[in-house]
C-alpha cells in the first residue's frame, strides 16, 4: 500500500531531478543506476514485507512476493522512458517564431 506508493514517488522525484540537473552525457548513466538500485532496493523491501505476512503455504508466499515485486519493478523500468517520451515532449516549448525554433535546433 503506502510503502509501494512512497517508493514509486521517491523514484519519480529522483528521475525528474536527474533529468533537470545533469548534463546530457550523465543522464543516461544516472538513469540506469537508478533503475538498477531502485529494483534491488525494492526486492529487499518486498522480501521483508512478505516475510512479515502470515502465509500458510509456500505458494501463497510466492504469489504475494510476485504481486509486490512486479508492480514496482515494471514501474522502475518503464517510468524513465515514459517520462522521456511523453512528459518531456509536452514540457519542451519551441520558439515564439519560426526563426527562434530553427535556432533551437
Amino acid at each position: 500500500g503506502i510503502t509501494y506508493l512512497s517508493f514509486c514517488a521517491c523514484f519519480m522525484v529522483l528521475i525528474v531531478l536527474s533529468e533537470r540537473m545533469l548534463s546530457p552525457s550523465r543522464k543516461a548513466i544516472v538513469t540506469v543506476v537508478l533503475i538498477k538500485v531502485g529494483s534491488f532496493l525494492w526486492s529487499q523491501i518486498a522480501g521483508y514485507l512478505v516475510r512479515l505476512q502470515n502465509h500458510r503455504t509456500q505458494a501463497g508466499f510466492n504469489d504475494a512476493l510476485t504481486n509486490l515485486l512486479s508492480g514496482v519493478k515494471i514501474f522502475c523500468a518503464g517510468f524513465p522512458f515514459l517520462y522521456q517520451a511523453f512528459v518531456l515532449r509536452l514540457a519542451v516549448t519551441c520558439g515564439a517564431s519560426l526563426e527562434e525554433a530553427a535556432a533551437m535546433v
